[in-house]
């Protein structure tokens, strides 16, 4: 089809009258459809919404023709903008220059619009404006159209600026291996002086680029005019070097050009024979990236793992040296930070743990994992065990004065426990145990494994730590110590030679800018869920989700055709009974769509958390995922001891029986008491239903297991209140399935989208300024997360796990 396209095109203008070329541009055999990268900005400028990665490129051209003999160019940018200059050194010793700017904007179904404004500088000439607009879609990873206009506005008497329209075609039948673009372009000269005839012309090119091996790409074009190029470029850890020589219609000498810039941040042609990957967790990787307005994008939790598949796959990747500290991921992504690093082992890559400070029962647990462990000579191996920490408020409310009602169901529904009692209850001390049972064996069976020994062995080094690293290597908990700068020496014995690090901190996350056609959407139900995020919570560096942005979320991946599946990634204690249904209810409407939507469980996914789950079609968790605590809690505090301590005189009129029913100036009567435990009795009853309908199970076997009761991921399996235990990576492969996506087929994996954000945010995370989060190991967790839901809950009922387990010690 091809050949034939470009046979008649030439056939037709085999006649025509042979015209001066227009200004050929310093990119060598650009596709219209095709060009990414730096030179987007001067072949297409809707392009440049498609490549997200930071960008910059320097092109130089040498000419017999006219407009001159010398032309080049440089540019650089981000995002959906480009910046560049030009210059033409013409052949009458004069130079002309341009700035350029350009910017691509997004569309919804992988439509894009982009602009470019050239102001050209000229010698001894009047200066000129000219603009660019070009729309481009790309709906498959296969297949691109666009259109575009050049030089809009520009009169058309200069050889710089000559008004252009066209339009191109991209296929890629074999991904990044082949790139064919087929454009038509036709340019507006304008009547001749002598003879008043038109001398428009049309061209039509055919352009390639081949992929023959990593990091090497060919380019060559061919055009109706039998003007012809070829090309070839070459990529060393995503820098490109190029040289090209394009012949024009005419009988001079081709031009040549060359050029270096980035366009494929993840080639390199020559890559080392020994290469390992180097990872410091020195900072829980967030779930979504801060805005950034310089710099490379925030690496998230899911670009972490994302990177160890990658590695994995990479065949030039021999390992991989990972460097652990006083990181606090929590249970459950330690327990996906281990599982990556077996499948890294599985594929035959070698694993080098370095542990540094005082590293807890998670970061020793994960390190069992790997080949190697070795440990800074000073550190402190904090190996002790799992254990929670439970703080009662009552005395402190009783000193000052404030007194709290709560209305729950279940005798394991203990949240309300802190407020109202010193010691804790039968119930929870039963709960709380069963919880460190589990995940003290966890532990054991993971270090004893890992580091193929006896599990009673392992378990006297769990009720014997902390541990000195001497000690630690002494009895193998640990391999060997090390400074840092003797791990490459370590390596180099590992590995039998020299061996190159690449820091993946720094190293380019390669961004296609042709996604696939099939993507899986990931959205975050990260915090206690609330109706909406307060920008007060926001700053006292308190987690929220926020109910209405998460549907907003979810319903922007149901109207998405390219998204075939969803995974809901749940780090929950709970919330707002009014939030958890409005986020079921739109976990309920993507599914509806036909699209699958798969729950992956964080550290906590319990109570509000777990409500929403059950809306999904299927639910992973890590054996330590806090669940379940399937019940209903209502707190509500009363202040009118503290307001007559205080001298405050509090009248209130009221015109109906429950009139200031959620004021905290005055108890709840009887009667109001009965009418709060039937507002909470209604919505466990609601809760019990959900459960029933969306685990296929039978009404006893839920209350069985409801009540309030918190479960591991593992007792939860063992109830069916989950599927499978896995981790995020797991959850995405398991939406591809229920999605119908051949396992061999390409798949994005998108965060649907930022939480909105102020702009002093914006500006605090553009400088790296981050506010402390409360985390599962900070004991003050639980007394800052009691005073804001205090304040927060107002009237409404409250699906929160126990405030004990967000102050738990070492996961």
């Amino acid at each position: 089809m091809l050949p034939a396209l470009l046979l008649t095109a030439v056939l037709s203008q085999a006649h025509a009258q042979v015209v001066p070329d227009v200004d050929p541009g310093v990119v060598p055999s650009p596709g219209l459809a095709t060009e990414n990268g730096a030179a987007a900005l001067y072949v297409n400028p809707s392009n440049l919404a498609y490549d997200a990665d930071p960008r910059w490129g320097a092109f130089l051209r040498w000419s017999q023709q006219e407009p001159g003999p010398w032309s080049g160019a440089v540019t650089g940018g981000a995002s959906f903008a480009s910046a560049g200059f030009r210059f033409l050194r013409r052949t009458d010793g004069l130079t002309d220059l341009a700035l350029n700017l350009g910017v691509g904007i997004p569309l919804p179904k992988r439509f894009a619009v982009g602009a470019a404004m050239h102001w050209h500088l000229l010698a001894q000439r009047r200066n000129l404006v000219a603009f660019d607009a070009a729309a481009s879609w790309r709906p498959l990873s296969w297949f691109g159209v666009t259109i575009l206009s050049r030089s809009i506005g520009n009169p058309g008497d200069d050889s710089v600026a000559v008004p252009q329209t066209g339009a191109g075609v991209a296929f890629r039948p074999l991904g990044r291996a082949l790139t064919i673009g087929v454009d038509y372009l036709h340019t507006f000269r304008g009547p001749s002086p002598r003879t008043l005839s038109w001398r428009d012309t049309d061209v039509v090119q055919v352009s390639l680029r081949v992929r023959p091996a990593r990091g090497v790409f060919l380019r060559s074009h061919l055009d109706s005019n039998l003007s012809f190029g070829l090309g070839l470029e070459a990529y060393f850890a995503g820098v490109g070097f190029g040289v090209a020589a394009d012949r024009g219609s005419r009988d001079d000498l081709p031009d040549a050009v060359v050029w270096i810039g980035t366009d494929e941040p993840d080639e390199h042609a020559a890559p080392p024979r020994r290469q390992v990957t180097d990872l410091v967790l020195d900072t829980a990787p967030p779930y979504e990236a801060s805005p950034q307005l310089v710099g490379r994008p925030e690496r998230t939790w899911w670009d972490v793992l994302e990177q160890f598949d990658a590695a994995a796959r990479d065949r030039t990747i021999r390992g991989m040296l990972l460097t652990l500290g006083d990181t606090d991921l929590g249970d459950a992504r330690w327990s996906e930070l281990a599982d990556a690093i077996r499948r890294l082992r599985v594929q035959g890559k070698q694993v080098v743990v370095h542990l540094l400070g005082t590293p807890g029962d998670g970061a020793i647990r994960t390190a069992a994992a790997a080949d190697r462990v070795y440990a800074h000579p000073s550190t402190t191996l904090d190996l002790t065990g799992p254990s929670i920490t439970r703080l009662s408020l009552r005395g402190t409310l009783d000193l000052v004065g404030v007194d709290v009602q709560v209305t729950r169901t279940g005798d394991f529904k203990t949240a309300g426990e802190p407020y109202t009692e010193v010691e804790p209850s039968d119930a929870d001390r039963v709960q709380q145990r069963a919880i460190l049972d589990q995940r003290r064996g966890t532990l054991i069976d993971a270090l004893a494994t890992g580091r193929a020994r006896p599990a009673d062995e392992a378990a006297r080094w769990v009720d014997g730590g902390p541990w000195t690293a001497q000690e630690a290597e002494s009895m193998g908990l640990i391999d060997g110590r090390a400074y840092p700068d003797q791990v490459r020496d370590t390596l180099e014995d590992l590995f039998g030679g020299r061996v190159a690090r690449i820091d993946l901190a720094r190293a380019p996350v390669a961004r296609s800018a042709w996604d696939a056609p099939d993507q899986v959407a990931l959205i975050h139900v990260d915090g206690p869920i609330v109706s909406r995020g307060t920008d007060t919570a926001r700053a006292l560096g308190l987690r929220q989700a926020d109910a209405a942005e998460i549907e907003r979320r979810l319903l922007r991946a149901a109207r998405t055709p390219e998204v075939r599946a969803v995974v809901l990634r749940i780090d929950s204690p709970g919330g707002s009974t009014f939030a958890s249904d409005q986020v079921w209810r739109a976990v309920q409407r993507v599914r509806a769509t036909g699209r699958p939507v798969v729950v992956s469980m964080g550290n906590v996914a319990a109570s509000g958390g777990y409500y929403v789950a059950t809306a999904a079609d299927a639910i992973w968790a890590e054996p330590g995922t806090l669940t379940g605590s399937i019940g209903v809690i209502a707190v509500r505090p009363n202040v009118a001891p503290l307001m007559d301590r205080l001298g405050v005189t509090v009248t209130t009129w009221s015109a109906g029986r429950h009139a200031g029913f959620d004021t905290p100036l005055r108890p709840l009567d009887p009667l109001q008491q009965a009418r709060m435990q039937a507002l909470v009795d209604d919505g466990y009853a609601r809760f019990l239903d959900r459960v029933v309908r969306g685990r296929d199970l039978t009404p006893d076997a839920v209350e069985a297991v409801a009540r309030g009761r918190v479960w591991t991921g593992t007792d939860a399996l063992e109830h069916g209140l989950i599927d499978e235990i896995g981790g995020l990576t797991e959850a995405v492969a398991d939406a591809r399935r229920l999605a119908g996506i051949p396992p061999r087929a390409t798949v994005d994996v998108v965060d649907v989208g930022p939480r909105r954000r102020n702009l002093v945010q914006v500006v605090a995370g553009a400088l790296g300024l981050r506010r402390p989060q409360a985390t599962l190991g900070t004991p003050w967790a639980a007394p800052a997360a009691a005073v804001w839901w205090l304040g927060q809950a107002g009237h409404e009922t409250v699906w929160m796990l126990d405030p004990s387990l967000l102050a738990e010690g070492a996961p």
